[in-house]
Parts: structure tokens; C-alpha cells; sequence
């Protein structure tokens, strides 16, 4: 007889464009339309990994981790400043939690950075980070978080709901038919939810 909750995922709509000139399209190589989309899909993935990190403040709303009830904490007043014993307490906060595997960290890349030159301890010649590790951890890096923002847990435990099978690209000819230009849209329509807080962990300053 367990005792179990729900999960409500409602369809929010991320867009970006790029105009494209027709003086591009006929000069242009490589071919500058699928330049374009891949550009876009990689942007449309950034802003969506940095949406599960950190939520989106104004509507639509979405908590991400960041924004999640439950999640645990470590205060690290100074990053800089960091101390190996600061990030074992990271995987202590979830020890508990059975439904945690393989959890890992997530940090700028400046912080992954600073914390390959900062000591474990005095003499032993070995750094916090480690062979892209901390304390037996992966550490992954996202370019759009700012330094000091750190997250740990099981990236399993957060689910993205997409419609329309999910990414849409579109090639419109009509928005700029008067230059002969191409309109290039891409649309992914997604929700994002936690699943399981307590498996989470976010650096704070205080």
C-alpha cells in the first residue's frame, strides 16, 4: 500500500527564428539553411537543459531544480574558497535516498575550472576536481550557468514532457517572399518536472 503522488506536466512553447537572406542562400557554402538549424537546434537544447537547472521565473513558469520544493542544500559562502569536505557534503544530503544512481555534479565551466586548482588538503598534491571527477562523482559543466550555481542529484529523476514528437523545424518562404529569404523556426513544446526533490542538491551562498 504505498503512498503516492502525482506528477502535472502542461505544454509551454519555446520558438526562436533566424531570417535568412536570399543572397546568403544563393552564395553561401557550406549550405547556409542547415548552418542555421543546427545552430537552432543546439540553442533550443541550451535553453532547455538550462530550463531543468534553473526553471523560468516569468511565464510560462516552470521550477526546474533550482525552483523545486524539497531539494536539499550546501552552503559554500565563497566558491572560491571551497573546500573538499564542503563538496562531500553534496552526496551526504542523498545518501538516504534509495531512488538516487549515479548522481553527478552540474557547474559552469569557470567553476570546473577553479576547482581543478584548489587542494584537496595540504601536502597530498591532489585537487577537488579530479580526472572530471569529485568524490567519485561525474562532473558535467552547462555554459549557461554563472559561477556559484551548482547542482547534484540523478538527472533521471526529472522528467521533460514533449508534444508535437519534439523539436519542429520549419522552412518559411513566405514571411520574407518579397527578397526571396527563408524564414527558418524552430518550436519545441515542454514541460519539465522533478520527480524526486529530495535526490537533489544546489549550492547556496547563505
Amino acid at each position: 500500500n504505498p503512498t503516492v503522488s502525482s506528477v502535472t506536466l502542461a505544454p509551454k512553447k519555446l520558438t526562436a527564428y533566424v531570417d535568412v537572406d536570399k543572397n546568403l542562400i544563393v552564395n553561401g557554402s557550406p549550405e547556409p539553411i542547415n548552418l542555421v538549424i543546427n545552430d537552432l537546434v543546439a540553442q533550443i537544447a541550451r535553453k532547455l537543459d538550462y530550463t531543468i537547472l534553473k526553471g523560468n521565473a516569468s511565464a510560462p513558469a516552470i521550477a526546474g531544480v533550482d525552483g523545486t520544493t524539497g531539494v536539499n542544500t550546501v552552503v559554500i559562502a565563497d566558491i572560491t574558497k571551497a573546500t573538499f569536505q564542503d563538496f562531500l557534503k553534496f552526496g551526504g544530503a542523498i545518501d538516504s535516498y534509495e531512488m538516487v544512481d549515479d548522481p553527478e555534479f552540474i557547474m559552469s565551466a569557470s567553476d570546473k575550472a577553479l576547482l581543478k586548482g584548489i587542494s584537496k588538503d595540504i601536502g597530498s598534491g591532489r585537487f577537488i576536481c579530479e580526472d572530471n571527477q569529485i568524490d567519485g562523482y561525474n562532473v558535467n559543466v552547462c555554459g549557461a550557468l554563472a559561477s556559484g550555481e551548482i547542482y547534484f542529484g540523478n538527472f533521471a529523476n526529472v522528467i521533460v514532457g514533449n508534444w508535437l514528437s519534439g523539436l519542429e523545424i520549419v522552412i518559411d518562404p513566405y514571411s520574407l517572399s518579397r527578397s526571396g529569404g527563408y524564414r527558418i523556426v524552430a518550436t519545441m513544446i515542454a514541460d519539465v518536472a522533478v520527480t524526486n526533490p529530495n535526490g537533489f542538491v544546489k549550492r547556496v551562498s547563505a
